[in-house]
């Protein structure tokens, strides 16, 4: 399914009006459905620069309104593809149910890269939760394929906060970047 839980909602949303001033540019990896980006235009602040990366390409058609109307631009590609473009920047990055789709290495090394590249990071990913590709209508990127913890954030040497409503768990992270508002 290309829809993130709904259960940590109320944190997403409080935290990101804690840092909409702090914030004109933001990545949404892992776009599905357009959740966080509806949420960003909806009910936090419109006058942003909101871009996603999505990996599934069917899901461009599918929504295709949500992308048009809510994001700016919506990159059909691999979130590692990002590596080759080390001057990217943004004030905030949302992984919103993606790094539970990548190897665990993997998904260091991408919070490792863009930590250097943004103010602030919102996390979510479930625990426990099984998911293969025959779940969700046969798409292979929507397999889970390594399990997170808090403790993992612990790498980036930079404060987060966490949330958990079982089954799911969020992360806010303070970037690297210099950012005004600090954690809620």
């Amino acid at each position: 399914m290309p829809w993130s839980g709904n259960l940590l909602d109320d944190k997403a949303e409080a935290f990101f009006t804690h840092i909409k001033d702090d914030v004109t540019t933001v990545l949404d990896v892992g776009v599905g459905a357009g959740k966080y980006g509806q949420m960003w235009g909806d009910k936090v602040k419109s006058a942003i620069d909101m871009q996603g990366i999505e990996i599934c390409g069917p899901y461009f058609k599918r929504f295709a309104e949500v992308y048009r109307k809510y994001y700016s631009e919506v990159h059909n590609e691999d979130i590692t593809s990002c590596f080759n473009r080390p001057e990217i920047k943004f004030d905030l990055i949302i992984f919103g149910d993606v790094l539970e789709h990548l190897p665990k290495s993997q998904g260091l090394d991408v919070l490792h890269f863009f930590i250097y590249r943004c103010k602030y990071m919102w996390i979510q990913y479930p625990q426990h939760y099984l998911q293969n590709p025959a779940d969700v209508e046969g798409y292979f990127h929507e397999a889970h394929i390594s399990v997170w913890k808090p403790e993992d954030f612990d790498t980036l040497d930079t404060p987060y906060k966490c949330w958990s409503a079982v089954p799911l768990v969020a992360v806010a992270v303070r970037g690297y970047l210099d950012a005004k508002a600090g954690l809620p």
